[in-house]
């Protein structure tokens, strides 16, 4: 019998393992709850939720802003989903390297449509 509640997520020290499979999985995690939980859910939001030490949370969410995976709302005071994973979603490869531009990306910012 299904009570229709979300499954109960695993506590912090259950779910994640191993150094680099765990960097992975609390970065997923923090993309997860912010699709979760949408447009404007704080930092301390996300940690909360997850039940991760919020030293940790603000790492990986400074980690995923400055990549642009995550973005923060336009008066800074929570976070969206960043143009990358859009991107990622829309099937749209994701390239670029640190102090490069794309080709789309050199499109967009020149006014360009970005279609290829």
């Amino acid at each position: 019998m299904t009570t229709g509640a979300p499954p109960a997520r695993p506590e912090w020290g259950e779910h994640f393992r191993g150094r680099q499979t765990q960097s992975v999985e609390i970065a997923l995690a923090v993309l997860e709850e912010v699709a979760r939980a949408g447009a404007g859910v704080t930092a301390q939001q996300v940690c909360t939720r997850l039940g991760m030490p919020r030293s940790t949370g603000y790492r990986v969410i400074r980690q995923l802003v400055e990549a642009e995976w995550l973005a923060r709302t336009p008066d800074i005071s929570g976070l969206a989903l960043g143009h990358r994973l859009s991107e990622l979603v829309r099937g749209g490869a994701v390239t670029e390297t640190p102090g490069e531009e794309s080709p789309r990306s050199a499109d967009h910012s020149a006014g360009g449509s970005g279609a290829v």
